[in-house]
C-alpha cells in the first residue's frame, strides 16, 4: 500500500503511456481500494476518452475494473466459482 499522493503520481505515469486515440482496453487492479482514488482515476480515464465496462462483480469489494474506447462491450461476467487468487478472472467480450 501506498500513500494517495504516490499513488496519483504511479497513474499519471502510466496514462501517459496510454495510446492518444483508438480502440483500446484498460483492465486490471488498480488499487482503488477507497472511494477516492476510483473516482480520480475514472475522471481521468474519461477525460481521455473511456468509457466503464459495468459488469456484475457480486462481491463486497470491487477490485478489477476495464475500461474501453471505440469498441463496445457485449458480455462482460465474473467467475466466482475459481478460487485460486483474491480475484476472480473477468471474461469479456468486445466488438469494434
Amino acid at each position: 500500500f501506498v500513500t494517495n499522493s504516490v499513488w496519483e503520481k504511479t497513474i499519471d505515469h502510466w496514462l501517459d503511456h496510454l495510446p492518444a486515440n483508438g480502440p483500446c482496453i484498460v483492465a486490471g487492479d488498480f488499487n482503488t481500494w477507497n472511494p477516492w482514488r476510483f473516482d480520480l482515476l475514472e475522471k481521468k480515464l474519461q477525460s481521455l476518452g473511456f468509457l466503464y465496462a459495468h459488469y456484475d462483480h457480486n462481491l463486497i469489494m470491487r477490485l478489477d475494473h476495464i475500461w474501453h474506447r471505440d469498441i463496445i462491450p457485449t458480455f462482460c461476467e465474473t467467475n466466482i466459482s475459481i478460487h485460486t487468487s483474491d480475484h476472480y478472472p473477468v471474461s469479456l467480450r468486445f466488438k469494434l
